[in-house]
């Protein structure tokens, strides 16, 4: 099998490290590339379609296939292996140059957990956080009841967590609100490039994706 590959934190861009230390380095891409994050229910959905029918020179996808779903909880239990780069990599960059617009958009709330690898293979990209009120995210899962038996993080994916012992026991509110407030915090410790307000985003029409995309 590969050997496992682990992600060096240093200061400026991480680099994805072999345990022989040998490096990585893929050539940047032509165009740039942004990836939003976040726990979803933040509107994910409508940022593309209104990415791409108000912004011309960007091309948007939500939760594109290969999504890194089923990848993403491997990934958080156990880091992420050059393979797994290579394979995120290789479908961005095709999709990329099936389209001519300068910027490929990619909202994805699976790839909260996977930004150490992103960093390592997309050096380049930009990592934005979409963070919605608490109170409005939990009460949208509780909502969509089926949310909160897809959780894609739970504490039995964090050794040493002490919601492990009440997560039986926790109800749904419970539950979410714990999601809410680890999933979040998870992609803060990642230090995204930019963190917007779901609620500053909406308000401020499509050109508030404009505006973003000025970096």
């Amino acid at each position: 099998g590969a050997s496992a590959w682990v992600c060096r934190a240093e200061r400026g861009p991480l680099v994805l490290a072999s345990p022989e230390e040998q490096e990585f380095h893929p050539p940047p891409l032509m165009k740039r590339i942004a990836l939003i994050v976040s726990t979803g229910r933040t509107g994910t959905l409508a940022q593309t379609r209104i990415l791409n029918d108000r912004v011309e020179n960007a091309w948007s996808q939500h939760e594109p296939k290969p999504a890194v779903r089923r990848r993403a909880k491997r990934h958080r239990r156990e880091g992420h292996t050059k393979q797994d780069g290579l394979y995120f990599l290789a479908s961005r960059r095709a999709w990329q140059a099936m389209h001519p617009e300068k910027w490929y958009v990619e909202s994805n709330h699976n790839l909260f957990g996977a930004i150490p690898m992103i960093r390592a293979v997309l050096p380049e990209a930009l990592i934005v956080h979409v963070i919605r009120d608490g109170r409005e995210t939990v009460t949208s899962w509780l909502n969509r009841y089926s949310y909160i038996q897809t959780l894609s993080l739970t504490p039995m994916d964090r050794p040493g967590d002490p919601a492990v012992e009440q997560w039986e026991r926790w109800n749904p509110l419970q539950k979410t609100s714990w999601y809410w407030v680890v999933t979040n915090a998870v992609i803060q410790a990642a230090e995204p490039d930019l963190t917007v307000r779901f609620e500053d985003l909406f308000h401020e029409s499509a050109r508030g994706f404009e505006t973003l995309l000025q970096r």
